[in-house]
């Protein structure tokens, strides 16, 4: 756990240090080059990790290469099959994942200016990159191209980026009616077409759907997702937000319907408790814009406190992870012993002998 808490701190000492710098563009590509590295170097960390590299490992065998791809979204199964017969490594495997994202991830944090890059950088190293980086690798990437359409400059980027998106993860899906406020009648046309062919194809030719849907099931069987303490501090937050930008931009007013929306449906269908952090990520994007507006206020301030309680309560989570995949052991998840050793706590390097070699 030390070693999170110096990485943190040395990021979030640059980030102060990026409010007063002339440099900023350079202190946030440093920050983020950090965020890479930081990743990149990891070993078995993260539980997803674990099912990425056991996938990995089976792509020798090309029977097991159109299986792979009738399950994983095709933008992900390919860099994984491209890369399985061109290095075969799975350091250098998640280590290219982790630039690639930290790469979009730049991408997105230059369309900010001023202190609202770090204050985007703040929030999204504080509740997202763990989570993005190190574990839900497909969604955290497709989640940022989606973004990196919704900010475009042109029709042409933006639909290219939108129609890229959910070949990482479907996901993405969800927030499109946020990408058709600014653009066309024809261009929304043409892009709902495209889709609707892709998703034809793949029900036709693939199990993919029906694996997505057992896959959610699965994962939101093993979610709490009552209205925790976490999940009212959220709500708390989107209300004090609501105070402060009464001349809401119509992206932050429908990232917040958005993020209100998944809190409240998460309660009654576990399987979308994953895009309540999809719909933060947006939500603090289009906020952090929103509130380089403004002066100093008080409220600008409760509102980060209460962000900042909503941090320490997520890091809590994850140091008692260990904890929480016993007692599910205990409980009759066999399956999950493996997952002990892809703990967030402790960090492990890529060079460090694994728990299964044993």
């Amino acid at each position: 756990m030390f070693l999170y808490f110096s990485f943190f701190s040395l990021i979030f000492g640059l980030c102060t240090v990026g409010f007063y710098a002339r440099q900023k563009k350079l202190i946030s590509l440093i920050i983020i080059f950090l965020l890479f590295l930081f990743s990149a170097v990891r070993g078995e960390v993260g539980l997803d990790t674990q099912s990425y590299l056991e996938h990995y490992d089976k792509l020798e065998s090309s029977d097991y290469v159109f299986h792979y791809m009738s399950q994983i979204e095709p933008g992900f199964a390919l860099y994984s099959i491209a890369h399985k017969y061109l290095f075969d490594n799975s350091f250098s495997y998640l280590a290219i994942y982790s630039f690639f994202q930290c790469y979009l991830l730049w991408l997105l944090v230059r369309r900010l200016d001023g202190k609202s890059t770090f204050w985007f950088l703040i929030s999204y190293v504080a509740i997202f990159y763990i989570n993005n980086h190190f574990n839900v690798l497909r969604v955290g990437s497709a989640l940022l191209i989606f973004m990196l359409a919704l900010t475009g400059k042109t029709p042409k980027e933006k639909i290219s980026l939108a129609l890229l998106a959910p070949l990482f993860h479907v996901s993405v899906l969800f927030f499109y009616p946020l990408f058709f406020l600014k653009l066309t009648r024809a261009s929304i046309f043409g892009t709902v077409v495209f889709l609707l062919s892709l998703a034809g194809l793949l029900y036709l030719k693939f199990d993919f759907f029906e694996y997505k849907f057992e896959a959610y099931s699965d994962y939101g069987s093993f979610d709490d997702s009552g209205f925790s303490k976490a999940r009212l501090l959220l709500i708390l937050g989107l209300f004090s937000s609501c105070f402060i930008t009464a001349r809401q931009s119509r992206y932050l007013f429908f990232a917040t319907v958005y993020l209100a929306f998944s809190i409240f449906v998460a309660h009654w269908m576990p399987v979308l408790y994953r895009l309540i952090n999809m719909s933060l990520l947006i939500y603090f994007y289009f906020l952090v814009r929103e509130f380089q507006t403004y002066g100093y206020q008080l409220r600008k301030t409760l509102f980060w406190l209460i962000f900042g309680w909503y941090f320490f309560m997520t890091w809590s989570s994850i140091y008692y992870q260990t904890e929480e995949l016993e007692k599910r052991i205990q409980a009759g998840e066999i399956k999950l012993e493996r997952a002990l050793c892809f703990t967030y706590v402790p960090y492990k390097f890529f060079w460090e002998t694994s728990c299964n070699s044993d």
